[in-house]
């Protein structure tokens, strides 16, 4: 088990008080902690997206959940410009349809690396989540939370002990740098070869998706639940399986051969899982997707993500990983 991510929820913007976080986070050094992030309340009227993006170009080896608006703030038409930095991350809320037209000229802006690093949220409020691009600092005071890769150990069945030996480690980097402690986000998620295609191949018997595998995974995150109520850990953000299609080498696989495509995530999403992630569609089919995933957050009532990376035809090759095969509808 390592922690995917170790995240600072910052309510506030001040420069001084920041570089303070950025300090202390930068402090911690160990091996099973794999990225260190700071993620910004929703952006203020009175802060410039300029003075925003100053920050993480001062810190490069953090990441950035900087640029989270809401689908109605004027200012989403120039997000893709400040995406451009590796380590700069943004989303936009989406509540209804009539946010359309606002979305669509957003997307105009965005090349595939921006698009790995920014995502749609379909929700009445920010989440507040360890998970880049959705989780936000939409905090009353600086907070700490974390997100853990426990796929092999979730296998094995030892979530409940993973989750209570992430929750202590977390518990103590959060006292180290003075701050509030949130919980876990206890989403089981891949990475590369500890994947969760492989997981639910190896509990259904059955190929991504041959046959719909609803069951299977609403098992998982019933798994998942429970392990976290007996772990005693505060569940936060989407707490969910996830299918980030191009971070999975099985889904990426499936998703070449074809078995897996795009009908088959939309309709998990609707039942138990956080939304469309990391998937590449072609350009003109991101509006009528747009269409379906608040219709799934109507009927789920829970938070939905949508990034998807937008390509004319297909594969994609993204820097930070590698071929993105294009899912067919």
């Amino acid at each position: 088990m390592k922690l995917r991510a170790l995240v600072i929820h910052s309510p506030t913007f001040e420069k001084e008080k920041l570089e303070e976080l950025v300090s202390k986070l930068k402090e911690i050094r160990d091996e099973n902690v794999l990225t260190k992030r700071i993620t910004l309340a929703p952006l203020p009227r009175d802060v410039s997206l300029d003075k925003a993006v100053e920050l993480a170009d001062e810190h490069k080896e953090i990441l950035w959940g900087l640029i989270h608006l809401s689908a109605k703030d004027p200012r989403t038409e120039k997000l893709p410009e400040y995406l451009s930095s590796d380590n700069v991350y943004g989303s936009i809320l989406v509540k209804d349809l009539d946010q359309a037209e606002q979305i669509k000229k957003v997307y105009k802006g965005l090349d595939p690396e921006k698009s790995s690093r920014f995502s749609l949220t379909f929700s009445d409020y920010f989440v507040v989540s360890p998970y880049f691009p959705s989780g936000t600092g939409d905090v009353a005071v600086p907070s700490l939370s974390a997100s853990l890769l426990y796929v092999d150990e979730f296998r094995s069945g030892n979530e409940v002990r993973t989750l209570a030996r992430a929750d202590e480690m977390a518990r103590r980097y959060a006292k180290q740098i003075g701050v509030k402690y949130l919980g876990l986000d206890v989403s089981l998620s891949p990475w590369r070869s500890e994947s969760v295609g492989s997981l639910i191949e190896f509990l259904s018997g059955r190929k991504v998706f041959d046959i719909s595998q609803i069951s299977v995974i609403h098992e998982i995150n019933q798994r998942i639940f429970r392990a976290s109520v007996i772990a005693k850990v505060n569940a936060l953000g989407f707490s969910e399986l996830m299918l980030p299609v191009a971070e999975d080498d099985v889904l990426t696989q499936r998703a070449s051969e074809g078995s897996l495509r795009l009908r088959d995530l939309i309709a998990m999403s609707f039942v138990c899982t956080a939304g469309l992630d990391m998937v590449a569609v072609r350009e003109e089919l991101i509006a009528p997707l747009f269409k379906d995933m608040v219709a799934v957050y109507y009927v789920k009532r829970r938070p939905v993500g949508m990034r998807v990376i937008p390509t004319q035809g297909g594969d994609v090759l993204l820097k930070n990983f590698g071929r993105v095969v294009e899912t067919q509808p």
